[in-house]
C-alpha cells in the first residue's frame, strides 16, 4: 500500500466555459494499492543474491586465510617487498575470483578506485611512497604462501592443497573462472 498525493485544481465556470483556476486546493493523500514492479523487484532480488554470494565468498576467503595463519608452518614476513617485485622475481601471484573480490574490496577501502600502472613491474598494491602493501591484511593467498626466502620460502603445495580447493570452491560459487594474474583479476572485480 502506498500513498498518492493529488493536488486538485478548482474548475470554475465562467460564461459557460470551464477553465482551471489559478487557485490551488489543498493536497489530498489518497491510499492506493500498488502492484509491485516485478522487473525492479526481480533485479533487486538478483542484485541482493549477488551481494549475498559475494559476501559469502569474502567470508570463505577470510576463513581460508585464518586457517592458513593457524597452521604450524614457520613463516616470518618482514615486509621487505622483494617478492612484490614481479619483474625482479619472475613470479606474479594468480588470484581466484573470490580472492580478487576481497582484494578489490580492500583496495577500495583505501579510498582508491583505479589500479596504478607500475612500469617497474612491481605489485599494483604497493604504495609508491612507502613501498608497503596497501591491502596487507587482505593480501592474496599466493602472497601468503609465497616464494620469499626471507620469510621462510614457499609452502609445499601438498600442505595447502585443501585450502586452494576451498578458494576454488568459493570462486565457483560466485561464477568465477580460472585464476588470473593479480592485475587482471583485480581489474575484473573493479
Amino acid at each position: 500500500m502506498g500513498w498518492l498525493l493529488i493536488e486538485l485544481d478548482v474548475v470554475e465556470k465562467a460564461a459557460g466555459t470551464h477553465f482551471l483556476s489559478q487557485r490551488q486546493t489543498p493536497a489530498y493523500k489518497l491510499p492506493i494499492r500498488t502492484k509491485p514492479n516485478t522487473r525492479t523487484s526481480a533485479s533487486k532480488s538478483r542484485r541482493n543474491g549477488q551481494d549475498d554470494r559475494a559476501a559469502g565468498a569474502i567470508a570463505a576467503v577470510r576463513a581460508v586465510y585464518a586457517e592458513l595463519a593457524a597452521r604450524p608452518v614457520e613463516r616470518n614476513c618482514t615486509r621487505l617487498t622483494e617478492c612484490c617485485q614481479f619483474r625482479f622475481t619472475g613470479r606474479t601471484p594468480w588470484l581466484t575470483d573470490a580472492e580478487a573480490l576481497l582484494a578489490a574490496k580492500a583496495w577500495r577501502a583505501t579510498g582508491r578506485t583505479r589500479l596504478p600502472e607500475k612500469p617497474d613491474g612491481s605489485c599494483p598494491m604497493l604504495e609508491d611512497r612507502t613501498g608497503r602493501c596497501l591491502i596487507y591484511a587482505d593480501r592474496p593467498f599466493a602472497c601468503r604462501t609465497h616464494f620469499c626466502e626471507a620469510a621462510g620460502g614457499p609452502y609445499d603445495r601438498r600442505d595447502v592443497l585443501d585450502l586452494i580447493r576451498r578458494l576454488e570452491t568459493a570462486s565457483a560459487e560466485i561464477g568465477g573462472t580460472e585464476p588470473l594474474p593479480i592485475q587482471s583479476a583485480l581489474l575484473k572485480q573493479m
